[in-house]
């Protein structure tokens, strides 16, 4: 069966989803990010792209900042 499949089987019967497993670089990316780090400054220090950080953050289930410039 298809993780979408099931997804959405979950979904309709009301179930909750357990938390997936987070991985040594996810947690290390969720650490920098809880830290005040921005997805380029990770993607940079990583050498990953910023969209790739961002998938890899929502995975370990960080919740992203909104978008623009920080305040100082």
């Amino acid at each position: 069966m298809h993780r979408s499949t099931l997804h959405e089987i979950v979904r309709r019967q009301g179930l909750e989803r357990l938390p997936g497993i987070v991985t040594p670089e996810q947690k290390v990316l969720a650490e920098a990010y809880a830290q005040g780090a921005t997805l380029a400054e990770l993607a940079a220090e990583h050498q990953m792209g910023p969209n790739r950080v961002a998938r890899q953050l929502r995975a370990a289930g960080v919740e992203l900042r909104p978008r623009g410039r920080r305040r100082s």
